[in-house]
């Protein structure tokens, strides 16, 4: 989970890191009731699915080798995605992400998007959707508003030249910041509270370390807890693209972690707080082959749950994955202080080197902090 500082008296300037703070979260993701309770339970409360693979930009580092692509007949059809949210919402579902493994808002994909998340809508499931946001315009954002939807958009860099090299297409941040102002107009930042009592904001920016942004990691943070908007800060995901490019080290993230923060890190993935979504959620690819999460289906892991054919249900109660979601590891990661503590849950995509219903190893971590003291 991660943390919204809110100012305090402005006569009574303090320091970032000690600004007294409330938790935030995204308009369309659980709160930590519904998490706990999902978890005590083991109900299946979040969904990801992927939509189809075309994507106008070339990231440098895109976790899925994204790019353009032609329709193919064993892609998922819009009825199959309909099917899938049925049974989800008879499970007692509650939210779906829509992850960039194309871009949901690509006019390949756009229709197919906006089906889905108006399908769930009717069924009474929360979507959020990863984007580039360039391709959003004001009939577009107007309906993405309607709809409640929530967005995260992809933020490497406040300078255009770095963002633009990063995803390769010329122009691309100055489209985006047209956009962005539309949603701010819109009131995608407005901040509002949720059932639970949380602040809650319907936009996030999705922000990697690398090294070429990691000396603006501190000021895109601040930038989106002044403005309520979800700062998703993770560490390249060595997969696709990203397997074969260069990361920031771990000393430096550290550091950048407790500059931004004024917290030490404590997982893999986030810069505040960790991934658990393995303990609630299913992660399906435009093909229909389940998995526990994104990190499953990388680096030639392929940790395999079925196929949407034989239904959500069947994966979701698989011994595998119920070991997952029991966190039942072995290896380095099983004894770090940190996941003894439930502040890290390891992470497939960055730790796992092995993963079957006899043993699930996870020990390739860079942050690993050894065992607790007894």
């Amino acid at each position: 989970m991660l943390y919204y500082y809110i100012k305090v008296k402005k006569d009574k300037p303090q320091p970032f890191n000690k600004i007294r703070r409330k938790t935030m979260r995204l308009f369309a993701t659980p709160s930590k009731i519904e998490v706990s309770e999902a978890k005590k339970h083991g109900r299946l409360l979040v969904l990801w699915l992927e939509i189809w693979p075309s994507c106008h930009l070339n990231c440098q580092f895109c976790f899925n080798n994204g790019g353009r692509a032609s329709k193919e007949e064993s892609w998922l059809k819009v009825e199959d995605y309909y099917r899938m949210i049925d049974e989800f919402a008879s499970l007692g579902g509650k939210y779906i992400g829509i992850p960039g493994y194309g871009e949901p808002f690509h006019p390949q994909n756009v229709e197919l998007t906006i089906s889905i998340i108006r399908y769930a809508k009717e069924r009474q499931v929360k979507t959020y959707v990863f984007t580039t946001a360039d391709l959003i315009g004001l009939d577009l954002a107007k309906q993405l508003d309607e709809l409640k939807v929530t967005l995260m958009v992809k933020f490497n860099s406040f300078k255009a030249s770095i963002q633009d090299t990063l995803v390769g297409v010329s122009g691309y941040a100055a489209k985006r910041a047209k956009a962005l102002e539309i949603l701010k107009q819109l009131d995608f930042t407005k901040n509002e509270k949720g059932d639970d009592g949380e602040v809650t904001t319907r936009l996030g920016f999705v922000t990697s370390i690398i090294p070429e942004n990691e000396n603006e990691i501190e000021e895109i943070w601040k930038y989106c807890l002044a403005n309520n908007i979800y700062p998703d800060v993770d560490t390249i995901l060595p997969s696709g693209r990203g397997e074969c490019f260069q990361a920031t080290s771990p000393e430096k993230i550290r550091e950048i972690c407790k500059s931004a923060t004024g917290k030490d890190l404590k997982s893999p993935t986030y810069l505040d707080g960790h991934c658990d979504r393995t303990q609630y959620g299913l992660y399906v690819n435009y093909q229909g082959k389940i998995f526990p999460c994104l990190g499953c289906k990388s680096n030639g892991k392929k940790i395999s749950l079925g196929n949407v054919g034989a239904g959500l249900a069947l994966a979701w109660n698989m011994v595998l994955m119920r070991k997952i979601r029991n966190r039942d590891y072995f290896g380095k990661c099983a004894t770090c202080q940190h996941f003894q503590n439930n502040e890290c849950n390891s992470c497939f995509g960055r730790c796992c080197t092995k993963c079957s219903e006899d043993e699930i190893k996870m020990e390739g971590c860079p942050f690993y902090s050894g065992p607790m003291e007894t």
